[in-house]
């Protein structure tokens, strides 16, 4: 483990970042987070790509191509499987490139539909902080 400090951000600024650098034999995976407003922790930042996100109790993010017609097909997704979202937040590294998109969710998601978000897409995560 590595801890390193920098100069206090200005007024304004998300203050204190916590960054981690996950590494496994198969993966490596890099994420930011800060607490903003006092009290509102986010999710900053994604294996390079920049997004603001709340970190509430039960969150997924998914990696797609930047291409048309996710958010509308997500959204179907879920609402056949009546789970609500109640935060969506959409991110890229450019037009056409990677894709990040970062849920959360009044519910846990059910098992049917974990599977069907892992057949549609690059990459998904489902996480529960407790």
């Amino acid at each position: 483990m590595h801890e390193s400090h920098k100069a206090k951000a200005s007024a304004g600024g998300a203050g204190s970042v916590l960054s981690l650098l996950l590494k496994s034999s198969t993966e490596e995976h890099t994420v930011k987070g800060a607490v903003l407003h006092g009290n509102a922790p986010r999710l900053l930042h994604v294996d390079g790509i920049d997004v603001e996100a709340p970190l509430e109790r039960n969150l997924i993010y998914m990696r797609n191509s930047d291409v048309p017609g996710v958010i509308g097909k997500v959204g179907t997704l879920f609402g056949a499987a009546n789970v609500n979202i109640a935060n969506m937040t959409v991110s890229r590294t450019r037009q056409g490139g990677q894709a990040l998109m970062a849920l959360s969710i009044d519910s846990p998601a059910p098992a049917d539909l974990v599977q069907q978000i892992h057949s549609e897409f690059d990459d998904a995560r489902f996480i529960s902080l407790e």
